[in-house]
């Protein structure tokens, strides 16, 4: 058994000595490594409770356990972060990328020492390929809730679609892993592809602003030099209040179909892959998750609950006295 609380403990000891070490703007950053970091051990934790309480074979634990409870525990820290920090945008997707990163090199670590380094090129693969994975979710979810955020009945909508296509992306990767042979190999390179995609896009929909063809339609703000500023201002609201609709619409009807494409992916690979029998034995170690003994996987399942309650009634009180501070303002100046 791999003791994942001693591997723990090691990586975070020198993290946390270079926090104090290190200037207080740049601390959130080890913060943030801190959390990933510990998601991954307590979803390790619950991973094998779960599958011990359900009695589930490593396929079933590897693509309908492990993705959704991983996927949740990485959406928990940047939630907090959201909520009560109310950070800026750059420093939200910074923050997102850090947990998903930190959460991949743990799980990568685990996965090292519980299966042994002979094979340094498929480590290599591996280790690009899980990381890339995690990754992409974890900029699913910084772009989806700040697309998302300030409108709280498209939050309250959209944010468990955001959470679906990340477990439905997961658990197709740990799926194809799962399998062994070129699929395998094949999986590795799904996520760096997509990472390496989005990134593409986004530099071409920056760079398009320099090309002369677009010059032209850059340029007619200079028509608006006529009207006056009121005027000016108003109809810049409405156009961006109307932007802002249109891709709000389009982000929605994005996330329907990619979790309608990714459902219909996962069912029909489950019914075709995990039907037969000895392709369990491929699965053994492949995703580092279940990594802690079944009898302590309970008492450590009560205190992951015990922590989010107390959380989250800490958040309640917050939001209660904050509430109850801006009354007693509006009173003083009345």
């Amino acid at each position: 058994m791999t003791n994942i609380e001693n591997i723990y403990v090691c990586i975070t000891a020198p993290l946390f000595i270079a926090m104090l070490c290190t200037d207080k703007k740049y601390r959130a950053v080890f913060c943030f490594c801190f959390a990933g970091m510990t998601m991954c051990m307590l979803s390790a934790y619950l991973n094998t409770f779960f599958c011990a309480f359900y009695g589930v074979d490593n396929m079933n634990a590897t693509t309908q356990i492990a993705p959704v409870i991983e996927e949740v525990m990485k959406l928990l820290p940047l939630l907090f972060f959201m909520v009560i920090f109310e950070p800026k945008i750059e420093k939200f997707r910074l923050a997102a990328i850090i947990t998903a990163v930190s959460f991949a090199t743990f799980e990568n670590i685990c996965y090292l020492t519980g299966n042994g380094a002979e094979q340094i090129g498929f480590l290599l693969i591996r280790g690009f390929g899980a990381g890339a994975m995690h990754v992409v979710c974890g900029g699913a979810y910084s772009e989806g809730l700040l697309l998302v955020w300030e409108n709280r009945m498209l939050r309250s909508v959209c944010l468990p679609g955001i959470l679906f296509v990340a477990i439905v992306y997961h658990a197709i990767y740990n799926l194809l892993v799962s399998v062994g042979g070129t699929l395998q190999v094949i999986a590795y390179f799904i996520p760096v592809t997509t990472l390496l995609l989005v990134l593409f896009l986004k530099k071409t929909s920056l760079s398009l602003r320099s090309f002369s063809f677009f010059r032209p339609y850059i340029d007619k703000r200079e028509e608006f030099s006529m009207y006056e500023t009121k005027k000016r201002v108003s109809e810049a609201k409405l156009r961006a209040a109307h932007m802002i609709e249109k891709k709000e619409k389009r982000a929605i009807r994005c996330l329907s179909a990619l979790c309608v494409i990714f459902s219909c992916l996962l069912v029909g690979a489950i019914a075709e892959l995990s039907g037969g029998t000895g392709k369990e034995a491929l699965v053994q170690g492949m995703n580092g998750a279940t990594l802690l003994s079944e009898s302590t996987g309970g008492y450590v399942f009560v205190a992951v609950v015990s922590f989010i309650a107390a959380v989250c009634l800490t958040l309640l009180c917050i939001k209660i006295r904050e509430k109850s501070t801006c009354f007693g303002h509006g009173k003083k100046e009345n």
